[in-house]
């Protein structure tokens, strides 16, 4: 018999996990700016600019402190949640550049390959409507993965040049630096700065070795 009466409902899947989920450690794989609300207006009719965020995809995660029990097993599994930017004190925006200053990471670049433990905070507004809540870092576990290394596809003894244009293929920009960061050889070659400064990339399109397609709303690299 279907539910009717709306109290009864629960959240499910993703929406529930990101409610219940208090406190967790993962291994960051990659953040990410990104935008919403392009087409939005504001009541006078105006267009309202897009609202900028992070996103932050965890790997190899295991759970800490629910308030409930999850909807799905993340333990292991790949975890990802969006934090809204804002130029406002007191805001989870706010607490977040305060976590990061306190563990001493440049938001976004030093978050890659950290293994990170994750605590929720909330932030009371005016109105229960306008309160939030998100994950902000409470310390850092690890500088480097634990086990989510980037096996190489090729001999660490070949050419870092060769490993670097596979390894950017079917990635975008940001996704090509956070990869060559955590991968076992580029991570300890003196290319590593060149690929993070944009120079690598740029150097393939300029010889013709990659293209830039646009998939969605990214701009992925492929071969010609």
């Amino acid at each position: 018999m279907p539910i009717t009466d709306r109290s009864q409902l629960v959240e499910g899947g993703w929406r529930q996990i990101r409610a219940a989920l208090q406190e967790f450690e993962g291994t960051v794989l990659s953040a990410e700016w990104g935008q919403w609300g392009g087409q939005l207006i504001d009541d006078d009719g105006k267009p309202v600019p897009p609202r900028e965020f992070l996103e932050i995809n965890n790997s190899n995660v295991h759970v800490l402190v629910t308030d409930e029990e999850l909807s799905m097993d993340i333990e292991g599994q790949e975890f990802s949640f969006r934090i809204n930017c804002s130029g406002a004190r007191g805001t989870i925006w706010d607490k977040f550049l305060e976590s990061a200053d306190d563990a001493k990471l440049l938001v976004p670049d030093d978050l890659v390959g950290k293994r990170i433990h994750w605590q929720k905070v909330a932030i009371a507004g005016s109105e229960p409507r306008f309160s939030t809540a998100n994950y902000v870092i409470k310390t850092v576990v690890s500088a480097t993965p634990q086990g989510d290394e980037i096996k190489p596809d090729r001999p660490a003894s070949e050419d870092p040049m060769v490993i670097a244009l596979d390894l950017a293929v079917g990635k975008t920009e940001a996704q090509f630096r956070s990869a060559s960061a955590l991968h076992p050889v580029l991570a300890n070659n003196q290319i590593l700065p060149l690929i993070k400064a944009g120079l690598v990339s740029q150097s393939f399109i300029a010889d013709g070795k990659l293209i830039v397609v646009q998939e969605g709303n990214k701009a992925v690299y492929h071969k010609p």
